[in-house]
């Protein structure tokens, strides 16, 4: 059976706040539009779910897929919430721009113009609630971090990176 132009698929998602923007883009797909071009289907979605805040939740959504393009595409598979492993990596790497700290910080900045700029009451509760999902998200990936920081201290990473045979 041929489903929207797929002949097989299988959705590995979630009805998470965070994952809504690429479940909803996948579902589009399904219903034929896997001829338009995704980023189109992406700012439609973003322009509809947060209306006047979706300027600064592209730039959020493009950080965020930057990022996964570049530090993480051919490294190794991963899941989104892997270890938290997409704000891990936000915290570690320096953004664009000369004087730019990270890109955790220019995500925050971006989640932040949303807030202010939002107006429509539908808008201002679908980013209310992928805030609340965010910033857990975030304080989960904050105590990964400094987790596996102590455990390069002296804990088990350390041990486990010694060389089989190296003198003591």
């Amino acid at each position: 059976m041929e489903l929207g132009g797929f002949d097989e698929w299988m959705a590995e998602t979630t009805t998470a706040v965070l994952a809504r923007l690429e479940r909803w883009t996948m579902e589009r797909m399904l219903w034929g539009a896997q001829g338009k071009d995704i980023p189109k289907l992406r700012a439609y979605y973003l322009a509809r779910t947060y209306r006047e805040a979706a300027e600064p939740m592209a730039r959020f959504f493009s950080l965020v897929m930057g990022l996964t393009e570049s530090k993480l595409r051919f490294a190794s598979p991963m899941e989104f919430e892997d270890n938290q492993i997409v704000y891990r990596n936000a915290m570690r790497t320096k953004a664009d721009g000369l004087f730019a700290g990270t890109v955790a910080d220019e995500l925050e900045k971006c989640l932040c113009e949303a807030e202010k700029a939002v107006k429509n009451p539908l808008a201002a509760q679908a980013l209310k609630e992928f805030r609340e999902e965010w910033d857990k998200y975030k304080a989960d990936a904050i105590a990964t971090e400094a987790k596996w920081l102590e455990d390069l201290k002296g804990g088990a990473a350390s041990k486990a990176m010694k060389v089989v045979g190296a003198p003591e």
